[in-house]
């Protein structure tokens, strides 16, 4: 059978798809792509058609007000960083994300999120300009995508695309919020003392195993330390015993 890919659809990354709101000739396309949510960024909630979809599909939708795209920004830093939150959920994917043609909206949470990767700004805003109604972005989009920084929500798990899978505790442009497990795990990785909390109090017999925790602990806290530092954009230097 044929498949028709929504108006404007594209692949962002492994599980994330984008395009513009999915018509009925549309649903085979999405149904073999498995998504477990759909985001819409369009004016009034998703029609029945969209709704029953999703729901034969055990789809999640979620819906945000979002105008329709005149010449300006229509979104708020707030409401793009809920969306980024969403994205890089691991339990939330494969994902679509769609606005009414595809175009400038859905473009903007885009570039968010490849700033939220690390993208260099003039390749953020290039892929815009591929999306966008005149090839073009205007000046009040580039200068939101430049100075976006609202805090992003990252859960414990993240998608491989993401940073590479490693966590970055600080981000150079954009503020983060760690959930209180990663925290939590982050606190006893780098705290040998936490870790050895079973040991405590049972005799000499287990004096070898707490050494070699101490030695794990030792490890891991380097090995973190120079992934933090390569990913930040840090020389690290490599040192060896004698």
């Amino acid at each position: 059978m044929t498949l028709f890919p929504p108006f404007r659809f594209a692949i962002v990354e492994d599980g994330v798809y984008r395009g513009a709101y999915p018509s009925l000739k549309n649903y085979r396309l999405l149904r073999r792509l498995k998504l477990r949510h759909i985001i819409s960024l369009t004016p009034e909630p998703p029609i029945s058609d969209l709704l029953d979809f999703c729901k034969r599909e055990d789809i999640h939708n979620t819906h945000y007000t979002v105008p329709r795209f005149e010449e300006d920004v229509n979104m708020s830093p707030s409401t793009v960083a809920e969306v980024l939150q969403i994205i890089v959920n691991p339990t939330n994917l494969p994902l679509y994300i769609h606005c009414l043609d595809g175009a400038n909206v859905t473009g903007l949470v885009i570039a968010c999120l490849r700033k939220l990767q690390n993208w260099n700004l003039t390749l953020i805003l290039n892929e815009f300009s591929r999306f966008s109604r005149d090839d073009v972005i205007m000046r009040d989009e580039a200068t939101f995508v430049e100075t976006f920084e609202e805090e992003v929500e990252i859960q414990e798990a993240i998608p491989p695309w993401l940073w590479e899978g490693v966590h970055y505790r600080h981000h150079p442009t954009i503020r983060l919020k760690h959930t209180a497990v990663l925290q939590e795990s982050r606190r006893k990785r780098m705290d040998p003392t936490a870790l050895l909390l079973q040991l405590e109090g049972k005799g000499s017999g287990h004096r070898v195993a707490t050494a070699k925790v101490e030695k794990m602990v030792e490890e891991v806290e380097v090995s973190f330390t120079v992934q933090a530092l390569a990913l930040e954009g840090f020389p690290t230097v490599a040192t060896h015993k004698k």
